[in-house]
């Protein structure tokens, strides 16, 4: 009895508690100051300079671990990356084949929710997204480097580098706004 009390109380402890966004499928941070807290309050808060704001950046290749890089172009869901002024980041998924006037990225209704803070003179996003397998959400945490167009997640250790390439965003899609 004693074994099951602690079981249930470690794997209660520590875990990221989360809500569901309208669209039945992204989990954000339950408590409203999870940004402010983690991050706002520890960190430097800095996009990387250079970014743009009125542009998604689309995944379209990974970089293995043997440094090469695989396009994923074939893949029915693209993740895109937006960036907001105040740091807020918003990571969609996006089903391809749809015109640019039906694809609606409020972050009040989709998308995973993060920020860009600056660390050891590098930038680093912290995005609230599934980090496992059966679903389990956690904190991905890449090192972000910018060359043109194209955006690079790095984290150090892992087999999968991401490569995004910016592309324009709706006029309908550039009026969100990020508030966490």
């Amino acid at each position: 009895m004693v074994r099951l009390l602690f079981l249930l109380l470690f794997l209660s402890c520590g875990s990221l508690k989360t809500i569901e966004l309208k669209d039945g499928v992204t989990d954000v941070p339950a408590e409203k100051d999870f940004f402010d807290t983690n991050y706002r309050e520890k960190y430097k808060i800095k996009n990387i300079a250079g970014i743009d704001y009125n542009a998604i950046y689309m995944e379209e290749y990974y970089i293995n671990h043997k440094g090469k890089m695989i396009s994923i172009k074939d893949y029915f869901v693209e993740t895109g990356i937006r960036f907001y002024e105040n740091g807020c980041v918003n990571q969609f998924d996006i089903y391809k084949g749809l015109e640019s006037d039906q694809i609606d990225l409020n972050p009040d209704i989709t998308g995973g929710r993060g920020i860009c803070y600056f660390l050891d003179n590098r930038y680093m996003m912290a995005m609230v997204t599934i980090t496992g397998e059966y679903y389990k959400i956690g904190i991905y945490n890449p090192e972000i480097k910018l060359k043109g167009d194209t955006l690079f997640l790095l984290k150090k250790g892992s087999n999968y580098n991401r490569v995004l390439i910016k592309k324009p965003l709706s006029k309908k899609n550039q009026e969100y706004t990020a508030n966490w």
